[in-house]
C-alpha cells in the first residue's frame, strides 16, 4: 500500500468521524483534519478536483472554528457579565418615531422586540422613562398570554430598532448570548416585581443594556469592521496555506510519496562472439576507464578451415604470377635478341643496298659512255650511207645497238632509283626487297614475340588481381577468425556500470549481455502523469526539476510523452518512477545545462513542475474532457 492510499483511507475515516460528531466544536476540528488528509491524498494521487475542493474548505473551516470559539467566549461572558448588543443590531429594522406616538398598549399582542437607539419613551403604567440603549418588549413575547403588560409612548422624536417574533428564534440560534440575556432580564424583572409585591404578570417590560453603540453610523462602522475582519482572516489563512505549500511542499511531497525518478538511457555491452569470459567485468557503480575495456572473451574451438582455404588460394595465385613473370622475362630476352638480330640484318640490308646503288651508278656511267659511242658510230654510218660507202643494213644494225644501249641505261637508272628509295626507307626502319616484299627477319617473328608479351602482361595483371583478392579474403578470414577466437567487449569511456550481468569464467553466446551501462552526464526524469496533463505537454516545453536531497532547481524540457499503453520500461530506462500504473501516462523530461556532478543521481526521487501548464489550464482541460 502506498502513502497516497494510506492518506486516502485516513481521510475517509475522518469524514466518517465528522458526520458522527454531535457538537459543532469537535465537528469543525475533525473536518479540518479531514481537509488536510484529503489535500495530502489529492496531491499525491494527482486528483485536482479534490485538491481544489479541500484547499477551499480548509480556510473556511478554520474561520468557522474561530467564529464558534468566539461565540462560546461570548456565551461565557454573557453568563457572568454584560451583553453587547452590537452583533444583533444589523438584524433589526430601524424606524423613526415622533413624540406622542404609541408603540403598543397593554393587552396588545406581543409580536416584536424593541431597542431604543435615540429619543425617550415613557411607560405610564410603570411610571418610568426609557433612555437610549434600552432593550424592551421581551417580557410579553415569552409570557404565557403573549400580551403586552404595559403601554409604550414616544415622549420625544427618536429612532427605534425592532426584531419580529418570527426572526427571534433564528437570531437566538445564531446568537445564543441574546437568549441568555433575555432569560436574565425576564428572571430579574420577575424577582423584582415579586419583591415589590406586584402581580407576577404585571412587570416592567423594559431593561437597560450596556451597549453604547446605538447610532446607525456606529452600527455601519461595526458591520464594516466585522466583515473586514472576516475576509482578513480568510485571506491570512489562504496566504499562510499557500506559503507553507511553497516553502515546505517539495519536502512534504518527498516524505509522502516519491513518484518521479531521475533516470537515463540504459545501454548494454554484449559479447560479439561465442566463448568464455577470461577477464573480470567491472563491478556495478564503477566508471569505465579511457580504454573502454569491459571484458575479454576467447573461443578455443573456432573453425580455421576458411583461413586455410584462403591461404591456399593466395599461394596458388602467387605461384601463377611467378610463372607468368618468368615467361615474360624470357619473352623480353627473346625480344632483345631478335631486336639485336634485326638490327644486324638491317645494317647488312643497308650495306647491300649501298653496294647495289654504287654498282648501278658505275654501270650507268659506263652505259652512258657506250650510248655516246654508239650514237657517234651511228652518225658515221649515216654519213657513209649517204655517200654509198655503207649499206643500209649496216646503218640499221648500228641504230639497233644504240637503242639497246639506251634501253639498258634506262633500266639501270630505274633500278638505281628503286635502290635509293629502298635505302631511304631502310633508314626509316622500313625494309623492302627488290621484288617489293618485306624480308621475314624484319617483322613476322618479332610481331609474334610482342603479341605473346602482351598476352603475358594481361595474364600477369589478372594474376595480380587474383592475388589481391586472395589477400583480402585471407585478411577477412583472419579477422573473422580473430573475432571469433578473441574479442574485446567495450563501452564508452566515462560511462557508469549500472549492472554486471556476467562474471569471469562464464560461457557466453553472440549477443549475450556482459554489463549494462549508463551515461550519468545525460540525465532524464521519468514523470508519471495523468492523461490530461500529458495531453497538455508538448516536446520542448520547459520544466523545473528538484531532486530529493538538493535545494537547487534544475532547468529541463519535455523530451516526449507516452500514453498508458506505450510507456518505457526498465529495458530502456535505468530507473523507473514508482507512481506508474495501468492508467497513468509517462512524461520523459531531459535536463538542460546541468553542471558536472561528482555522483550519479539516477534512481533518486524528483519533483517536476511545468510552468506553462497552470492550475487553471489543467482544470479547464480536465472539465473539457469530462
Amino acid at each position: 500500500m502506498t502513502v497516497g492510499e494510506i492518506a486516502g483511507y485516513v481521510a475517509s475515516i475522518l469524514v466518517f468521524a465528522t458526520f458522527y460528531m454531535k457538537t459543532m466544536m469537535p465537528l469543525r476540528i475533525v473536518g479540518i483534519l479531514s481537509n488536510i488528509a484529503f489535500i495530502t491524498y489529492a496531491s499525491i494521487e494527482g486528483l485536482l478536483p479534490i485538491l481544489v475542493l479541500h484547499s477551499a474548505l480548509l480556510p473556511l473551516n478554520l474561520v468557522r472554528l474561530s467564529q464558534l470559539r468566539a461565540q462560546l467566549r461570548d456565551i461565557g461572558a454573557a453568563v457572568v457579565g454584560d451583553f453587547s448588543i452590537k452583533p444583533i443590531l444589523p438584524l433589526m429594522k430601524p424606524r423613526k418615531i415622533t413624540a406622542g406616538e404609541v408603540l403598543f398598549r397593554a393587552g396588545d399582542p406581543a409580536d416584536k422586540l424593541y431597542f431604543l437607539a435615540t429619543g425617550v419613551i415613557t411607560l405610564p403604567e410603570v411610571g418610568a422613562d426609557l433612555q437610549p440603549g434600552t432593550l424592551f418588549g421581551e417580557f410579553g413575547l415569552f409570557s404565557p398570554s403573549g400580551r403586552r403588560t404595559a403601554t409604550a409612548i414616544a415622549k420625544t422624536d427618536g429612532t427605534i430598532l425592532s426584531l419580529d417574533e418570527s426572526d427571534i428564534l433564528g437570531t437566538l440560534i445564531q446568537h445564543p448570548r441574546l437568549g441568555i440575556l433575555l432569560l436574565r432580564l425576564i428572571t430579574s424583572r420577575f424577582l423584582e416585581n415579586v419583591d415589590k409585591g406586584e402581580p407576577p404578570d404585571i412587570v416592567r417590560d423594559v431593561d437597560k443594556v450596556t451597549d453604547p453603540a446605538t447610532a446607525p453610523s456606529e452600527r455601519a462602522a461595526y458591520e464594516t469592521r466585522s466583515n473586514l475582519r472576516l475576509w482578513a482572516t480568510v485571506l491570512i489563512v489562504g496566504v499562510a496555506v499557500t506559503s507553507l505549500g511553497v516553502a515546505f511542499g517539495p519536502s512534504f511531497y518527498f516524505y509522502l510519496e516519491r513518484e518521479s525518478a531521475v533516470t537515463t538511457w540504459l545501454d548494454v555491452a554484449t559479447s560479439p562472439i561465442q566463448g568464455t569470459i577470461v577477464s573480470p567485468p567491472p563491478q556495478a557503480g564503477s566508471i569505465i576507464d579511457e580504454t573502454g575495456l569491459v571484458a575479454e572473451v576467447t573461443n578455443a574451438y573456432a573453425d580455421t578451415s576458411g583461413r586455410l582455404r584462403a591461404l591456399a588460394t593466395l599461394d596458388n595465385a602467387q605461384a601463377e604470377l611467378a610463372r607468368l613473370q618468368a615467361y615474360q622475362n624470357r619473352m623480353q630476352s627473346l625480344d632483345q635478341e631478335w631486336t639485336q638480330r634485326t638490327d644486324d640484318y638491317a645494317a647488312g640490308f643497308r650495306s647491300n643496298l649501298d653496294i647495289i646503288i654504287e654498282g648501278l651508278g658505275q654501270e650507268i656511267d659506263l652505259l652512258q659512255q657506250r650510248v655516246e659511242l654508239a650514237r657517234a658510230a651511228m652518225d658515221r654510218q649515216i654519213a657513209l650511207t649517204t655517200t654509198g660507202a655503207v649499206s643500209q643494213s649496216t646503218r640499221e644494225i648500228a641504230l639497233r645497238d644504240l637503242l639497246d644501249l639506251q634501253e639498258l641505261l634506262v633500266s639501270r637508272e630505274r633500278q638505281l632509283a628503286g635502290a635509293k628509295l629502298r635505302r631511304q626507307l631502310a633508314d626509316q626502319g622500313v625494309f623492302i626487297e627488290s621484288d617489293g616484299r618485306s624480308p621475314d627477319w624484319a617483322y613476322s617473328s618479332r610481331d609474334n614475340i610482342r603479341l605473346q608479351m602482351e598476352q603475358v602482361s594481361a595474364q600477369i595483371i589478372d594474376a595480380q588481381s587474383e592475388i589481391e583478392k586472395a589477400s583480402k579474403d585471407l585478411q577477412a578470414e583472419e579477422t573473422g577468425l580473430s573475432n571469433t577466437t578473441t574479442a574485446l567487449v567495450k563501452a564508452p569511456p566515462g560511462s557508469t556500470v549500472w549492472v554486471r550481468v556476467a562474471n569471469q569464467g562464464e560461457v557466453v553466446n553472440v549477443g549475450s549481455p556482459i554489463i549494462e551501462w549508463v551515461d550519468c552526464g545525460s540525465l532524464l526524469v521519468d514523470v508519471p502523469a495523468s492523461n490530461v496533463l500529458a495531453g497538455l505537454l508538448g516536446e520542448g516545453m520547459p520544466a523545473q526539476i528538484l531532486i530529493e536531497g538538493e535545494s537547487k532547481i534544475h532547468e529541463g524540457a519535455v523530451l516526449f510523452t507516452r500514453g498508458p499503453g506505450a510507456k518505457l520500461t526498465d529495458r530502456e530506462l535505468a530507473a523507473g518512477a514508482s507512481g506508474h500504473d495501468e492508467n497513468t501516462a509517462q512524461v520523459i523530461v531531459e535536463f538542460l545545462h546541468d553542471d558536472e556532478r561528482n555522483t550519479c543521481p539516477v534512481g533518486r526521487a524528483a519533483s517536476v513542475t511545468f510552468p506553462e501548464v497552470g492550475l487553471f489550464t489543467l482544470a479547464k482541460a480536465l472539465f473539457r474532457m469530462n
